[in-house]
This record gives structure tokens, sequence and C-alpha cells, in this order.
């Protein structure tokens, strides 16, 4: 997902949504100064995040009392009960190596 937000967010984010990878400093990369040792699961360049993060982002965003628009529709499964399920799954007709 892409996100749009000022920069002094999107820094916020981008410490938020990072983590030390255990034993970084064995790292031949770390070893020479190219990385840090962390784990940045938000780009501040492109200001994209994986889709997963969605409800973090939202919680993030809440909790830290910023605006907070989407275009992404939240499945919430309220309307799904078993027999719907059952009967989705007895009607699919997957083919594999061109037989059914």
């Amino acid at each position: 997902m892409e996100i749009s937000c000022e920069r002094h967010i999107a820094y916020e984010l981008n410490e938020y949504f990072s983590f030390k990878v255990p034993n970084a400093q064995f790292h031949p990369k770390f070893k020479a100064k190219m990385w840090d040792g962390k784990i940045r699961l938000f780009n501040i360049n492109t200001g994209k995040m994986y889709l997963g993060l969605y409800r973090y982002l939202k919680e993030w965003a809440q909790k830290h009392s910023y605006k907070f628009e989407t275009d992404i529709i939240e499945a919430t499964g309220e309307n799904v009960d078993y027999k719907s399920c059952c009967d989705y799954i007895n009607n699919l007709n997957p083919i594999v190596k061109g037989e059914k």
C-alpha cells in the first residue's frame, strides 16, 4: 500500500515499523558500515508499506491522533458462515496439469 503523509510523519513511521536483526553485527554489510542492522517495513522514499501491516498502521495513527483516510475496503467476515464457505469450496473446479 502507498502512504501519503508529511515528511516528519514518514520518519516516525519509518522508525516505528523497523526492527533490529539479531546478530546483525556479524553480517558483512554491517561490518563494512553499509547497513545499520535494521529491517524497515516502511520505505520512506516511496511511501510504500506491506498491505499486511494495514491494521497496525491504523492503530498507530489512532494512538498518535493522526488523521487517517483510506480507500481500502476492510473485510470484517461478519456475513460469512460455514455453509456458504462449504458451498463455495464445493463449487470450485480446479484444473491441475490440464485435468480436473
